[in-house]
């Protein structure tokens, strides 16, 4: 049985035929070795190949590179059908034709383009997204592997983990820091490079033993003093790795979406298959109400998270997917796939738990769709700021501050830090700053305005301080607490710099502006961390982050003046 109506009327012919081209390969070629594959965990080359030769590599690649050049929702259409045969296949193609062809396509000069789509539209230059550390997980902005300038090239050292394809791939799209350490620039600093996977330095580790995707080969790699050529390797604009990394990842979210619909789908089908053909109490299970309501809903989640997939694919334009669409269909079709292949292995029952039986298989590739490119939580902070969005408040009706002190360009400088907020992702509002859904109020220069009647309005996560201590008195920073409500006040956080820094500041280059909400940002990170550390209220962390750097002033003061 199949779940997926190619003959629908709105499918297009060449989609219909290019689906049906990847079934059939699929079940011809990948299905019936499946299992061996994931014993082995290795697939063999060949299969790769004769992917590129079909032009599986070169999905979304454009035709003047040597690509298919197809729509999102068919490239993705084809992924299903190769992850319901095997997820390690879909997971390989997946990186390929989202993360390393997308950000090349999106952010690489005419020469980079010329030089790499065409091997990789064939296939015989496999791509791998190294973005991922050891202790750069779901804090991509935390990655350390560096590069620096050296003449008119650039210098790689760090260490890079849990790359798909690590080994395989002659391409590595890196991401690296590019700021100093004496001037961290937070996500700001680090940029996207291109990097042979053969290059000198670059040194591959061994394949990581997993449970799930066993085919699929994941490593790390270091690079030791790897030398690159400027405008060969630096791709897009310095300081914007991150950036593009993170648009990437909203491409790369549906193919995981895709591969977990894929599981999902087999899992039903056999499941389906097993219950026709299973006897107990002397029939077969499938008449059994127990088994019809949980396959009822095993297809009815299906069929869910491939609507929302379609959906979401339909509306991705030139510029990717939105974050918040790409992360609801991850997370649905990725907590589908385990919810429904927990249901196949409970209809198979003792079989089930056997590797003789797919459904087994099944389940341990399931789990991981709810853990790469951005765990669950991770898809449920984004989907939740997507609907509040990062809301900051200003008194409209005050008289912006700056060095000549004049106020005639009051509404000029309010629509420019508005534009500075919309930046950071968030909006800007000027009135019923109390009451609006937030992740963070920063409410400018309204002195005490965290008072007994405006703390049992507020609907925010983070309330940091402006230009005065926003508390009217001490016992409401406790109150905040008890709330669920962090607060971090102005001495340490600076909020008001986040709100006023156009109008306090008026000289300053949008750089400027943009590095000192970045400061902001990891101190209030900085302070979170040591209230979950230390077991404090966050106000507390605060006090001693602020003593903390009053007494390193104090230190590097008293070297000064001993030198």
């Amino acid at each position: 049985m199949s779940t997926l109506d190619l003959m629908a009327p709105e499918v297009a012919e060449q989609r219909r035929e290019i689906v049906a081209m990847a079934r059939d390969f699929a079940a011809r070629e990948i299905t019936p070795h499946a299992a061996e594959w994931d014993r082995v965990k290795a697939m063999p080359r060949e299969v790769l190949a004769r992917l590129g030769e079909l032009g599986f590599f070169g999905l979304r690649i454009p035709e003047e590179y040597g690509g298919l050049g197809l729509d999102a929702l068919t490239y993705l259409m084809v992924l299903e059908e190769i992850g319901a045969a095997d997820a390690s296949v879909s997971i390989t193609l997946g990186v390929h034709n989202s993360l390393g062809t997308g950000m090349l396509l999106r952010h690489g000069s005419e020469a980079q383009k010329r030089r790499w789509l065409p091997p990789m539209a064939t296939g015989k230059v496999v791509a791998a997204f190294a973005l991922s550390e050891p202790d750069a997980g779901s804090d991509p902005a935390a990655v350390r592997a560096e590069a620096r300038r050296v003449g008119d090239g650039w210098v790689m050292t760090g260490t890079k983990a849990w790359v798909t394809s690590g080994d395989l791939a002659g391409l590595l799209v890196v991401m690296a820091r590019t700021d100093t350490p004496e001037a961290r620039r937070g996500g700001r600093g680090v940029s996207a490079f291109l990097v042979p996977g053969d290059a000198p330095g670059v040194e591959h580790g061994k394949a990581e033993d997993k449970m799930g995707l066993r085919a699929s080969r994941t490593t790390g790699f270091v690079m030791h003093d790897v030398r690159l050529g400027g405008s060969e390797a630096l791709l897009g604009e310095e300081g914007k790795g991150l950036a593009y990394a993170l648009g990437a990842l909203n491409q790369g979210r549906l193919g995981v979406a895709a591969q977990a619909v894929g599981i999902a789908r087999a899992a039903l089908e056999l499941a389906v298959k097993y219950s026709a053909e299973r006897q107990q109490f002397g029939q077969p299970i499938k008449d059994f109400q127990g088994i019809q309501f949980k396959l009822a809903d095993m297809a009815t989640r299906v069929a869910a998270a491939r609507a929302l997939l379609h959906e979401t694919a339909q509306q991705d334009r030139e510029g990717g997917p939105e974050a918040a669409p790409a992360s609801m269909a991850k997370l649905f079709a990725s907590e589908t796939a385990m919810w429904v292949t927990t249901q196949a292995v409970q209809v198979f029952g003792g079989y089930g738990y056997m590797r003789d039986y797919p459904v087994e298989r099944l389940f341990r590739d399931a789990k991981v769709t709810e853990i790469y490119e951005g765990t669950s939580e991770v898809q449920r902070i984004i989907i939740a700021r997507g609907l509040f969005g990062l809301v900051v408040g200003a008194a409209r009706g005050r008289e912006p501050v700056h060095p000549a002190g004049d106020t005639a360009h009051r509404e000029p400088i309010f629509r420019a830090h508005g534009r500075h907020i919309e930046y950071l992702g968030g909006r800007y509002i000027t009135n019923e700053i109390y009451t609006a859904r937030a992740d963070i109020f920063a409410p400018c220069a309204l002195g005490a305005s965290i008072n007994d009647t405006t703390i049992r309005k507020l609907r925010v996560e983070i309330v940091a301080g402006g230009a005065n201590n926003q508390l009217a008195d001490e016992r409401h920073g406790d109150q905040l607490e008890e709330r669920g409500v962090t607060y971090a006040p102005d001495y340490v956080i600076n909020g008001g710099g986040l709100i006023n820094v156009n109008a306090e500041l008026a000289g300053w280059s949008a750089e400027q502006a943009h590095r000192k909400a970045e400061e902001i940002y990891h101190t209030v990170l900085r302070v979170l961390t040591i209230a979950r550390d230390e077991h404090i209220p966050s106000h507390q962390a605060a006090d001693r982050l602020a003593e903390r750097r009053l007494a390193d002033a104090a230190a590097r003061k008293r070297k000064a003046q001993e030198t």
